[in-house]
Formats: structure tokens, C-alpha cells, sequence
């Protein structure tokens, strides 16, 4: 269950991550603390 919930993580980390680039792409570079 450890392993899983290290794994479910990661992913949530790089969604947010991909997420993030992509809304500062199409907000035209807009600061990170507009995106909270």
C-alpha cells in the first residue's frame, strides 16, 4: 500500500506539474501565486 501510495504521488506531482506549465503557457506566463 506504501509503494501504491508513493506511486499515486509522483503522479499527482507531475500532473501538477505538466498543469502548471500549461496554464502559465495559455495565461500568458501569469505569476505562480495567481494560480492558487
Amino acid at each position: 500500500m506504501e509503494t501504491n501510495h508513493v506511486g499515486d504521488s509522483t503522479f499527482l506531482l507531475i500532473t501538477w506539474s505538466v498543469a502548471s506549465i500549461l496554464r502559465s503557457r495559455i495565461n500568458g506566463n501569469l505569476p505562480i501565486h495567481d494560480l492558487h
